[in-house]
């Protein structure tokens, strides 16, 4: 495999002596906020140095390589655009510096932003800063790396198929790299899956990640006895799983397929176990549940859950993942 991108025990909090090698495809990054994924877009990027380690793109330190940078397209979680009176003047200017002939008011049209040809730069909101960021990263014709920080999110609604399929076909060519806080993003993304965490990298076998991809339904259950919610819950066809922490006092963390049939299996459950409910709040996906799946902890947890469910104290930590439990 050709590389193209190489992090050398680079340390930079929260990274530690981060070692990677990525080549032409997909590569996510699964991470929550602050881990460190924005940092090491950042760095692959050459946006910045790190404290210790070296980090080479295509051969060349692209903090020192102009050549370099100018080929590799990257998205920041917040985007600051080059100053000009209007945001089709910046594009123009990001073009030329970029040394590519593209038409920005072409570029601009083909993501629906002419809306935003004549806005003044500095009264863009964030996420119109992002779309006019990503849109100029996805049409940047041949990329050395494409480094994005959640491509799907805070992007003025730019469709999600089209940044997934240009994705896809840059994929084929070069490296790209995506950062993602959402492990059902991670999981449509493809490629290669790792975990960021405590300042390494955990690749994430994808015969264990798919079947999350489906757990698109995230509740966040408060009632005034969660422990007995949590165990009339547990055999529930519809809950995939659950997790409950006693510190959080009476809320609990249910997912499943399908949220709508998730929320009418709560109140019903909660109903009949007397548990006194108090509200059900939409939640993301955990990036714990990943790494249960990816580390073969899940049936483990479950049944340490469906014991401790009923016993006495209540377990500071208990998570849920459905598959087959002996009784």
């Amino acid at each position: 495999m050709t590389t193209i991108v190489e992090l050398d025990r680079v340390s930079e909090p929260p990274l530690a002596a981060l070692e990677w090698r990525a080549g032409p495809g997909m590569h996510v990054l699964l991470a929550e906020v602050g881990a460190g994924a924005e940092l090491l877009v950042e760095l692959v990027s050459g946006l910045r140095r790190p404290r210790r380690g070296r980090v080479r793109v295509a051969d060349t330190d692209p903090t020192r390589s102009p050549g370099t940078r100018r080929r590799i397209a990257s998205l920041l979680a917040r985007e600051t655009l080059i100053d000009a009176p209007t945001a089709l003047e910046s594009l123009e200017l990001e073009l030329a510096i970029r040394g590519t002939k593209l038409d920005a008011s072409a570029v601009l049209g083909e993501w629906g932003l002419d809306r935003l040809k004549t806005s003044r730069v500095s009264e863009l909101e964030p996420a119109q800063c992002r779309a006019l960021g990503l849109a100029a990263a996805l049409s940047l014709p041949d990329p050395v790396v494409v480094a994005l920080v959640e491509p799907f999110a805070d992007n003025s609604g730019l469709p999600r198929e089209k940044i997934l399929q240009r994705l896809l076909s840059l994929a084929h060519k070069t490296c790209v790299l995506c950062a993602t806080a959402v492990p059902r993003d991670a999981i449509e993304l493809g490629g290669s899956i790792s975990l960021l965490r405590s300042g390494g990298l955990e690749q994430v076998a994808l015969p264990m990640a798919e079947p999350l991809a489906g757990l698109f339904g995230y509740l966040v259950v408060a009632c005034e006895r969660p422990r007995e919610l949590v165990e009339a819950l547990a055999g529930e066809p519809a809950v995939a799983g659950l997790e409950w922490r006693d510190h959080a006092g009476g809320r609990v963390l249910v997912w499943g397929p399908s949220a709508e049939q998730l929320a009418l299996t709560v109140v019903r459950t909660s109903r009949a176990a007397n548990t006194g409910l108090y509200s059900i709040v939409p939640a993301r996906a955990s990036l714990e549940l990943v790494h249960a799946a990816q580390s073969g902890w899940a049936r483990a947890l479950q049944e340490r859950a469906w014991w401790l469910a009923r016993a006495a104290p209540p377990p500071s930590s208990t998570s849920v993942a459905h598959g087959e439990r002996s009784t």
